[in-house]
């Protein structure tokens, strides 16, 4: 539940920026990251995610790092813009 404190501040981010429907607050990056990961395959009803750089340390991001089975085929890494080994 967002704190009184919360819900000011994203109700003056969402009058400071013209295009910001709703705000949500994350305590880490890696939250951050998986609730974006998580709306963002749910808004395209697909599984792969292409990264590049450190976006936390979940099996899932870890593309390069041994996951799970399942996990290494829904991860693209893009690190040196090689989309071409996807």
């Amino acid at each position: 539940m967002a704190s009184p404190i919360e819900l000011e501040l994203a109700r003056r981010v969402c009058a400071m920026v013209p295009n910001a429907d709703m705000v949500r607050f994350m305590k880490t990056g890696e939250d951050a990251n998986s609730c974006n990961v998580r709306i963002a395959r749910a808004f395209t009803k697909r599984d792969m995610i292409l990264i590049s750089g450190y976006h936390g340390y979940p099996d899932w991001f870890a593309a390069d790092e041994s996951p799970p089975t399942a996990s290494r085929s829904s991860c693209g890494n893009t690190s040196g813009h090689s989309l071409g080994k996807l």
